[in-house]
C-alpha cells in the first residue's frame, strides 16, 4: 500500500478515534528488496494493532501468534486474558526461547520506529545461507518435539 495511503488510514483512525489492526501475515517472506514497513512502525499516534503468527515460520500446527499493541490496549487486554485464559500452549512459547539452543534472533527494539523501544523479538530467515537456515530449522524443530513429546 503507497505511503500516502497509510498516513490517510492513520489520520481517519485519528480522527475517529478508532483502531486499525494491521495483520502482517506475510511479512517475513520477502526474498528481494527492503521490506515494506509495517504501518504500526509508521504510527506516531498510536492507534495500530500489529498483528502477526509464527504459523509460517514454524508449522501451521504451531497457532502460535503475538499482539503489538498501543499502550492505552494493554490494561483492557490484560483483563480480557485473565478472565478468558491464555489459548497457546506453554510448550510452544517456550520453543520461542531458541536463542539459547543457538538459533540467531534479534531483538524487535532495535527495529522499532515509534518513540521509545518496544519488547519483542524477531526472527528472520534473510541474512542467512541455506545451510544456516537448514540448522536453524533441525534446532527448532527439536526444541518443538521436546517441548510437544512429538
Amino acid at each position: 500500500m503507497p505511503a500516502n495511503r497509510r498516513r490517510e488510514y492513520q489520520q481517519w483512525a485519528n480522527t475517529h478515534d478508532a483502531w486499525v489492526i494491521e495483520d502482517d501475515y506475510d511479512s517475513e517472506f520477502r526474498y528481494a528488496g527492503r521490506p515494506i514497513p509495517a504501518l504500526a512502525s509508521l504510527d506516531d499516534s498510536a492507534r495500530t494493532i500489529y498483528v502477526g503468527t509464527f504459523s509460517k515460520v514454524f508449522s501451521v500446527s504451531l497457532r502460535l501468534a503475538y499482539l503489538i499493541m498501543p499502550p492505552a490496549l494493554i490494561a483492557d487486554f490484560r483483563q480480557t486474558l485473565s478472565r478468558f485464559g491464555v489459548k497457546a500452549a506453554l510448550p510452544c512459547q517456550r520453543a520461542l526461547a531458541a536463542q539459547a539452543q543457538g538459533v540467531q534472533v534479534s531483538p524487535l527494539s532495535s527495529h522499532y520506529g515509534g518513540g521509545g523501544a518496544k519488547s519483542g523479538l524477531l526472527l528472520g530467515f534473510c541474512p542467512f545461507d541455506e545451510a544456516e537456515i537448514r540448522t536453524n530449522i533441525k534446532v527448532l524443530t527439536s526444541i518443538i518435539e521436546v517441548q510437544t513429546g512429538a
